[in-house]
């Protein structure tokens, strides 16, 4: 039976702290939960303290800051620990304390929480300079690489794992004395493993599991690349042992490269505070004088620099890189890094030329890649000339696939962000629209309804009193009577239209708009001409409603500001989508002033059509000359909103 890892999870909202217990449920986990500081410090101290501690800084009785000083105090074994925080914490707040090992911000993924703690759990004790000048007696999993690795002078091999039954590696493992192995608990009784290389495609449970559990370190996908680039069997066959032991604490020194960036991706999601951080990373690591991260931007269609270091604002603002530039060309092309010992002379590229200007010398170039497809390029600049060396071309280009998924994860993160609060305007928009609606229903009942039911009542009361004195009058107050209730039922028909015709649900699209021009005609000059390619056409009841609404809101606009004598509506059904243009002669205006009147709280009308079409998937363009007349055009998609 497996001991499972026991999890202290500090919160002290309930809510939040049953959200963390559900999302951690696995038969691999213990949860403990504590909702005051008190606790988790006695619950610290236990003779088995916890293998993670969720920690929010904010706690009653003792705070979370207190407990790190404790965590980290001298002479005791660090519990690493996870930050869980509703606001934004400085660098300073989680660098100073050695025991943090992620930091996440309400809200956010649990699935992302997950993948942290699994890698805490398993990888706490990873390779460091634990191995400086260490024979590493190594498992090996997988059935590639093995007579690569088996003539590394470093590693003792003690058994492969998950071989394939026709495998090159089971050849070498019986030509090289090394033991197959059916399943991890194989390996002898009492036998010290150090490390576990997993070759394979993908790690299994069993594996991860057999790790986790006797807290052994396992390197595989962007580790293992950096093994076998740094193990170099043909130039290690040259180096005297002293080599060898440099090679070693080398090795050392990327893993905690690799254990930083792993930290750095995990502590936020903001854009800019993530890229700054992998920079200061890449200074610290190279010796780089200047850096800077340059990512596509769909707008624009260049590659533009979001963040540096060491650079002028003017090599910022003019470090446009268009697609057709040599290095992005390159780049689109060999996929790999571009090691420039000297920039004279190099690339007739403007990234060149700006740094040449900022007394910069050579450049090393990464790629950062996301599905084979160029998300953006990592820039690291010296100012001096010189080559990069081998190590550092390894381990930077394995590093720079890490720095492409924590710059996409940020992308996706701040995107679901940015959609949430999208619809969070919406929904905000929605309410106050609701409420806008109910405040015009009641002007309008209380300045006419109600106005024609006092005079109905008058007209009644002054017929009743006529009829004992002067029965003559009454004919002519009940005519009068008959008007005003005619008047009545004209204007409460006039409100359920603008609420919502009726004809849109038994006539359509189409009918309903004849009926709006015709009204609008009734009460102006303004002459409006429709032209449709299929009347008898339907479309979905929602679309048909977002349709009329901004159809009616630009005839407002029409009637009210433009001054028009004439206007013309074209409606056309396309197989997918639904183009609709207004089009008038009146006096157009500067969308200047419009959007300084949005601004100020006023001209709402132009800004609901466009949200109206965007509820729907579609868009509303509106192009306006002063004295040239007013166009819009609106498309709305068909299939999709179905959908």
């Amino acid at each position: 039976m497996h001991q499972k890892r026991r999890i202290l999870i500090a919160e002290e909202n309930a809510t939040i702290l049953e959200i963390l217990e559900k999302s951690l449920i696995s038969p691999e986990y213990e949860i403990v939960k504590a909702q005051n500081g008190a606790l988790v410090a006695k619950l610290l101290q236990q003779e088995s303290p916890p293998d993670l501690l969720i920690l929010d800084p904010i706690l009653p009785t003792i705070d979370g800051w207190q407990l790190l000083k404790l965590i980290d105090s001298p002479g005791k074994s660090s519990t690493p620990v996870i930050i869980i925080s509703r606001t934004e914490l400085e660098d300073k707040d989680i660098t100073e304390h050695r025991s943090i090992q992620g930091c996440f911000t309400w809200p956010f993924n649990t699935d992302f929480l997950k993948d942290r703690i699994s890698s805490i759990l398993i990888k706490q004790h990873t390779a460091s300079d634990d191995y400086h000048g260490l024979k590493v007696r190594s498992v090996i999993s997988g059935d590639r690489h093995l007579k690569y690795l088996a003539g590394i002078d470093q590693l003792t091999i003690l058994g492969l794992l998950r071989q394939r039954a026709d495998s090159e590696s089971i050849k070498a493992a019986k030509a090289l004395s090394i033991p197959i192995l059916d399943s991890p608990d194989n390996i002898q009784v009492g036998e010290r493993v150090d490390l576990i290389i997993d070759t394979s495609d993908s790690t299994d449970d069993e594996i991860l599991n057999y790790a986790a559990e006797r807290r052994i370190p396992l390197i595989y996908g962007a580790g293992l690349s950096l093994l076998l680039n740094l193990m170099d069997r043909k130039d290690k066959a040259e180096k005297p042992v002293g080599l060898l032991n440099n090679d070693c604490y080398t090795r050392a020194e990327e893993f905690t490269f690799l254990n930083d960036l792993s930290r750095i991706s995990s502590s936020t999601f903001d854009r800019e505070a993530l890229q700054q951080n992998i920079l200061k990373l890449f200074m610290n690591t190279t010796g780089a004088d200047s850096s800077c991260i340059m990512i596509y931007d769909d707008e624009t269609k260049k590659f533009i620099v979001s963040s540096s270091s060491n650079l002028s604002e003017k090599f910022v603002h003019r470090v446009k890189l268009p697609l057709s530039d040599p290095v992005i060309e390159d780049f689109i092309t060999i996929r790999h890094e571009m090691a420039i010992p000297s920039l004279k002379g190099g690339y007739p590229s403007l990234l060149f030329e700006e740094a040449i200007k900022e007394g910069l010398k050579s450049l090393l170039a990464l790629p950062l890649l996301i599905k084979e497809k160029l998300i953006g390029i990592v820039c690291i600049f010296r100012n001096r000339e010189g080559e990069f060396s081998s190590r550092e071309l390894a381990y930077l280009s394995a590093m720079a696939a890490q720095v492409a998924i924590a710059l996409e994860n940020s992308n996706l993160y701040a995107s679901s962000r940015e959609n949430q609060m999208r619809v969070e305007q919406l929904l905000s928009k929605v309410i106050v629209a609701q409420e806008e609606e109910r405040k015009w229903i009641a002007g309008e009942i209380h300045d006419s309804i109600a106005q024609s039911m006092v005079g109905i009542l008058t007209k009644v009361q002054t017929s009743q009193s006529l009829l004992t004195v002067s029965p003559d009058k009454v004919p002519y107050e009940l005519e009068e009577l008959r008007k005003i209730v005619a008047e009545s039922v004209k204007e409460v028909r006039q409100i359920i239209f603008n609420l919502r015709p009726t004809s849109l649900d038994d006539l359509g699209l189409v009918a309903s708009l004849e009926n709006l021009i015709k009204r609008i005609e009734r009460e102006g000059t303004i002459d409006i001409e429709l032209i449709v390619n299929e009347r008898d056409r339907r479309v979905p009841p929602i679309l048909e409603t977002v349709a009329f609404r901004i159809v009616q809101e630009a005839l407002n606009n029409v009637k009210k500001h433009s001054r028009a004598r004439k206007a013309w509506i074209e409606l056309y059904f396309e197989p997918v989508k639904l183009s609709i243009k207004i089009v008038d002669n009146g006096k157009g205006f500067r969308w200047s002033e419009i959007s300084q009147k949005f601004k100020d709280g006023e001209s709402f009308g132009l800004f609901s059509m466009k949200e109206r079409a965007q509820l729907v998937g579609g868009s509303v363009d509106i192009s306006s000359n002063e004295n040239k007349g007013t166009t819009v055009s609106v498309q709305i998609p068909i299939e999709r909103s179905v959908s």
